[in-house]
């Protein structure tokens, strides 16, 4: 990963360090725009980017950024979002950590059904017993 700059003057030049960390205005451009070609896709998102630009990205191309941006270690945006807002800085959630953590959740939601199977069962036995 790139050295990315430690401060953002705007949320425009944080998005820029992420398309670079990304691989370039053309790369990520054809991804927001593929029926364009990388040239034009490229120029439009540097438009797009510029202070003061009158064309803006969507919030879900700005979101689409952001995430990649994230599967590569870099949190420019978000840091400049946190900083920006009076947020505590970003941690990222390593991907394993969040697996194992929604594996533990489902293992006790998993036990929570079973506890109250093995209850509806004994009840029902019991109803069953009463009735002979």
């Amino acid at each position: 990963m790139m050295q990315s700059e430690l401060f953002h003057e705007c949320l425009a030049e944080a998005l820029r360090t992420a398309v670079m960390a990304l691989g370039g205005f053309k790369k990520v451009g054809v991804t927001l725009w593929p029926e364009l070609s990388a040239e034009r896709a490229g120029r439009d998102l540097s438009d797009c980017l510029q202070p003061g630009a009158t064309r803006k990205l969507s919030l879900e191309q700005i979101e689409l950024i952001i995430c990649r941006a994230r599967e590569i270690q870099c949190h420019a945006p978000m840091a400049y979002l946190s900083d920006v807002a009076d947020y505590e800085p970003p941690t990222p959630i390593d991907p394993e950590t969040q697996v194992l953590k929604e594996k533990r959740e489902l293992a006790e939601l998993l036990r929570g059904v079973m506890t109250r199977m093995d209850r509806l069962e004994k009840r029902e036995q019991q109803q069953r017993s009463a009735r002979r």
